[in-house]
């Protein structure tokens, strides 16, 4: 797969490196942002970069700079006739890089982010990445400006400050098609239930359209209500939260989504207990027991802490029910 990546990156970007001077190999990077840094030196886009490790992107750096500081080789006296004038050094062949800004738009580029276990924080990725918001606003009214162009009214975040904004313009922005991880307004493939195997039941997940790769989806907003326990204190064998979600579109996304799978078609998501433009999540938390016992119901505990920085659930801080507060601005 990293070949198949370097031969694209070379392929795609070879046009735009400046004349081949000498440049001195200091070796390979020691990580992805020095790396990407090294690259752009040598005229490589930053975008065609994104989602290569650092293995990766040595390889291209070496390949780049062995191919510069080799020696120009002369064609054999054979292939040169007297009648004609001898062939321009391979430098004069290559135009100089662009002075032309990137084509490429910025929420593009944060769509193609590395996997979720290079995120350190709610939105804002590897330094690889992050590099490539640097043309967000600056300034929070600029902030709101660009996620209301995502929807998103600024009555329901104007009480964020702007790293907070910045991070929600990244995750509302973010897709990863290698790991099949989307925001919910932003799944970049057909989806459908999955196919069964004998390995892996996907027929009731959400899955990649003809695959049983799952789909992991998230929704940004605040908690509207929750149902964590029965009316006796025990753990309720249903749970669920309701979810306000930032953006005014979210719920008519996933209306849509559902309506086309479910058996029959529902075009409505409302339920008792939640506002027409909230979605709800619920899971069942019994179990079958063993041996002739009667089924138990679990309580839910996975509750994690990712205003500050989402990774694999084994590396954030978890939270307890307690935590969770409906209507809370700084719990979204």
């Amino acid at each position: 797969m990293h070949h198949k990546l370097l031969r694209l990156a070379l392929h795609r970007r070879c046009w735009s490196l400046p004349p081949p001077a000498a440049v001195a190999n200091p070796g390979p990077a020691t990580d992805e942002a020095q790396a990407v840094r090294m690259l752009h030196e040598l005229g490589v886009e930053p975008g065609s970069l994104v989602g290569l490790n650092l293995a990766g992107l040595n390889a291209i750096y070496r390949a780049l700079t062995d191919k510069r500081t080799a020696p120009a080789r002369s064609p054999p006296p054979s292939q040169i006739t007297p009648p004609l004038t001898p062939l321009p050094p391979p430098s004069t062949q290559i135009p100089p890089p662009s002075t032309q800004p990137s084509q490429v738009p910025v929420a593009e580029v944060s769509q193609e982010v590395p996997t979720p276990s290079s995120i350190n924080a709610v939105g804002t990725v590897s330094p690889v990445a992050v590099d490539l918001l640097s043309d967000f606003p600056t300034t929070k009214e600029g902030a709101l400006q660009a996620l209301e162009r995502l929807n998103v009214p600024n009555a329901r975040v104007s009480h964020f400050d702007h790293l907070t904004l910045k991070r929600l313009h990244s995750m509302m922005t973010f897709a990863d098609t290698a790991q099949h991880y989307y925001a919910v307004n932003n799944i970049k493939v057909s989806t459908d239930w999955g196919i069964p195997t004998s390995f892996n039941n996907a027929s009731n997940v959400l899955c990649e359209k003809g695959t049983s790769k799952r789909l992991t989806l998230w929704i940004l907003g605040e908690v509207a209500s929750q149902f964590w326990f029965s009316e006796d204190g025990y753990p309720a064998k249903r749970v669920g939260l309701s979810v306000q979600p930032f953006a005014s579109d979210i719920h008519e996304f996933c209306k849509r989504l559902l309506h086309g799978l479910c058996m029959p078609r529902n075009s409505s998501l409302v339920a008792d207990g939640f506002g027409p433009d909230q979605v709800r999540a619920t899971h069942w938390m019994t179990r079958r027991g063993q041996k002739g016992l009667p089924s138990a119901t679990d309580e839910f505990t996975e509750f994690y802490d990712a205003r500050a920085t989402l990774k694999d659930k084994s590396s954030m801080a978890k939270l307890s029910v307690e935590d969770i507060i409906e209507h809370d601005p700084a719990g979204s």
